[in-house]
């Protein structure tokens, strides 16, 4: 009888471990970002081989973060800026939060592409809100193209449930000092409450068409009031640095 676990000699068995995704090299820095043809898109590909794929969040960056620095950064994308980081910065610690559950492999697979072992990731959405914390998860929306996944309200089609977590709760026990966020119009009132005191310095992606002037507002009263001011050396256009002077 055969039981399946017979093979002629020098045949391997066959691997239950999924085959390593695919890398392709930023054109402008060298990175090595996985790409899973789920994911990323022809165009999104052509982006990241000719280095135009957030090509002013890498520069502004790459200056911004110290070595001993602990960076936790929301919206971590593929993993692409908590490798250059990794590479250039050399942070004491790294938590790379994304909530679309398509993307944390991603962001593993590029991590390891490039040596980079500081960093941690965490799946899902850091916040304050005492709603969201004690339902345990938000509505959110994916995407075909993932940079425009967001959370949404629960009535929205296609909406998902995405796990929430503290976010005072990871800025204290992590000792975080950097944060970088890109959370698709979530800016505006993400750090309102926040216990910011140990954090030298933010860096924002900001979304004009999703928190309007008001937000924008919002976002420079909160950081001022908590003693991290605008710095133009720092920011390009609608991405943005705070920090304590």
């Amino acid at each position: 009888m055969n039981d399946g676990n017979d093979r002629p000699a020098g045949v391997a068995a066959p691997s239950l471990t999924p085959p390593p995704l695919a890398t392709l090299a930023h054109g402008g820095t060298g990175v090595l970002v996985a790409v899973d043809p789920a994911v990323v898109s022809p165009a999104l590909r052509d982006l990241i081989a000719g280095g135009g794929y957030e090509a002013g969040e890498a520069n502004l960056v790459s200056r911004l973060v110290e070595p001993g620095d602990c960076v936790l950064e929301l919206g971590a994308g593929l993993g692409f800026i908590a490798a250059l980081v990794g590479m250039r910065c050399h942070p004491r610690r790294y938590i790379a939060v994304e909530a679309d559950p398509r993307l944390p492999p991603l962001i593993a697979a590029t991590l390891r592409a490039n040596g980079v072992a500081v960093a941690r990731i965490v799946s899902g959405i850091l916040t304050n809100d005492a709603a969201k914390l004690a339902a345990g998860s938000v509505p959110f929306r994916i995407e075909a193209h993932f940079w425009g996944s967001h959370e949404v309200s629960a009535e929205t089609a296609g909406a998902r449930p995405v796990p929430v977590q503290s976010l005072d709760a990871v800025l204290a026990g992590e000792g975080v000092t950097v944060m970088i966020v890109d959370v698709e119009g979530g800016e505006a009132g993400l750090f309102e409450g926040a216990n910011l005191a140990g954090v030298r310095a933010i860096f924002v992606e900001t979304h004009a068409d999703r928190i309007g002037s008001g937000g924008y507002a919002r976002l420079f009263a909160t950081l001022t009031a908590a003693g991290l001011i605008y710095d133009p050396a720092l920011s390009q256009g609608y991405l943005l640095t705070f920090r304590r002077w």
